[in-house]
């Protein structure tokens, strides 16, 4: 019969397997199986291998409710050879499985769902003993739960603070930096527009382009006017000292008494007169190499007073 049990045709051998009618219940095909595994298995009985195989291929089938009907309308064998199919992509959809390979496909998936089973029943008395846990500290504690939603808020709250900070700190794009300085050069622009339509001494006679390019333009032009028409004079050379109760930062001023920088402050002014705003935008932020510094520099430079 190990034949017409494991190729599953028809609808009557594994019913005979287990000694039981079709219309059997499943308590009756439960307590079939228990019997006959008593006698048959292989622990008990190292010859009843075989028959054992079949007693407990034919309880898997019958125990499913899904899979018993589908074994009444002679469906089953369809359906597992498609299921082994999705298992093992690579079978010959042309060739149909030999009793042997329905069997171990059956005994493996019957495993399986003994596994799933195992493992949600263990999980679920797990869950259980936590929540039983749970319920026994917070009888014990009843303050716990408010305190833990209040440090839990507090939490939250600073994260949120932090995530709020990082985000007010994060470097600008080169695109915002761009439109930063045509802002303010806007500004600048309509600022000299107004102070020369209102009259405002000392300044009616300044360009109405002002800004940062009109800073640079100065610069150079103030520069070439002052070096190419003339050498530099004795005059200008000289030295000046500085007062005994005066102090500077600034290296070409740290020695008093000793070197005047009027020179020094003509080369700086040369040098960052043309200054190159635009590279100094879309590359000195990225590159540093001390473009930051000169970039003050320049500007410090664009309102020099060299009276002072």
């Amino acid at each position: 019969m190990g034949s017409d049990v494991f190729e599953l045709i028809g609808n009557t051998a594994l019913y005979e397997v287990l000694g039981v009618p079709r219309t059997a219940t499943d308590a009756e095909i439960r307590r079939a199986y228990y019997k006959l595994a008593v006698v048959y298995h292989p622990d008990k009985n190292p010859e009843g291998v075989e028959v054992f195989k079949e007693v407990s291929f034919a309880h898997s089938i019958l125990s499913d409710p899904t899979q018993r009907e589908m074994y009444d309308n002679q469906r089953l064998r369809t359906h597992i050879e498609g299921q082994a199919r999705k298992y093992d992509p690579m079978m010959d959809p042309n060739v149909e499985l030999s009793a042997e390979e329905l069997r171990l496909f059956v005994e493996r998936k019957r495993k399986e769902d003994e596994e799933k089973m195992r493992n949600r029943s263990e999980f679920e008395k797990q869950r259980e003993e936590e929540m039983r846990r749970r319920a026994e500290y917070d009888a014990q504690n009843p303050d716990f739960k408010a305190e833990y939603e209040r440090m839990r808020a507090r939490a939250k709250e600073e994260g949120s603070q932090r995530a709020s900070a990082a985000s007010a700190m994060r470097h600008l794009t080169t695109a915002e930096l761009m439109q930063r300085l045509e802002m303010k050069q806007q500004e600048a622009t309509n600022s000299g527009i107004g102070r020369v339509r209102s009259g405002d001494p000392g300044k009616s006679g300044a360009n109405p382009s002002s800004g940062l390019s009109s800073i640079k333009r100065s610069m150079l032009n103030d520069f070439r006017t002052r070096h190419d028409s003339a050498p530099p004079t004795a005059e200008s050379m000289q030295l000046r000292a500085q007062p005994p109760a005066q102090s500077s930062r600034l290296d070409f001023v740290g020695k008093q008494n000793e070197k005047s920088y009027t020179c020094e402050m003509e080369k700086l002014i040369g040098k960052y007169s043309n200054f190159n705003y635009r590279d100094f935008v879309e590359k000195g932020i990225v590159d540093g190499d001390g473009v930051m510094e000169a970039a003050i520099l320049a500007d410090a430079l664009g309102n020099y007073d060299r009276s002072r």
